[in-house]
């Protein structure tokens, strides 16, 4: 089945990386994202080298969700074993 968008479908083949996000992934998400959102990609390269020596890293309590100022919901479902049961 096609639904007509085959130019928006890319894959970057990285036998040797393991699960992660690392720097290979990132560059080839970099690239697909400023083509199919119109980013200038030129505003992070050096030397044709995706540059991320400007980035801010972010500590992990500001990447997430719930917090004291936001609680988790009494009812939410967490863990992998949770998650999986329910969904059976």
């Amino acid at each position: 089945m096609s639904v007509g968008v085959r130019d928006q479908l890319e894959n970057k083949h990285l036998p040797d990386e393991g699960h992660d996000y690392g720097p290979g992934k990132r560059e080839a998400a970099y690239r697909f994202l400023a083509k199919h959102l119109n980013l200038d990609l030129n505003k992070v390269l050096k030397n044709n080298q995706i540059d991320e020596s400007s980035t801010t890293l972010l500590e992990s309590a500001a990447l997430q969700v719930f917090n004291a100022q936001y609680p988790r919901p009494a009812k939410a479902v967490v863990g992998d074993e949770a998650v999986m049961a329910l969904l059976k």
